[in-house]
């Protein structure tokens, strides 16, 4: 699935139980909602959740308060949520507002046992 508007992008899979979400350009008051939307709608009861933001160039409170809620709504369905390839001026941001802690992080390795591009570290 893809959505977006203006300089956002959005695209999404999911296989099984897991979803993977990639988010491209700015994640603003614009554009939060498409990622609140696709995770509440595709994500699976205890599944995985992996959302890519490598590509955000900017993410104003509304980014940041859609990625709390999206993590609020993992938590109530049992799902574990993961970023990954964060931006460090906004995993910083989420330090200063005490959440580093909220999320799981991934950077862009690749893991020697599995087919997968990550390597899951905890904040």
């Amino acid at each position: 699935m893809q959505s977006g508007t203006g300089s956002f992008r959005l695209n999404s899979s999911r296989a099984g139980q897991r979803l993977s979400i990639r988010v491209h350009g700015d994640l603003n008051a614009k554009s939060a909602h498409h990622l609140e939307e696709t995770l509440l709608y595709m994500a699976a009861p205890r599944g995985e959740i992996l959302i890519e933001l490598s590509g955000v160039s900017l993410m104003d409170t509304a980014g940041l308060e859609a990625l709390i809620r999206s993590k609020c709504h993992a938590d109530s369905i049992g799902a574990r949520i993961t970023l990954r390839s964060m931006p460090a001026r906004f995993r910083e941001l989420l330090e200063r507002c005490g959440l580093s802690s909220a999320f799981s992080y991934a950077d862009e390795r690749r893991d020697p046992k599995s087919s997968e591009h990550l390597v899951a570290r905890s904040p």
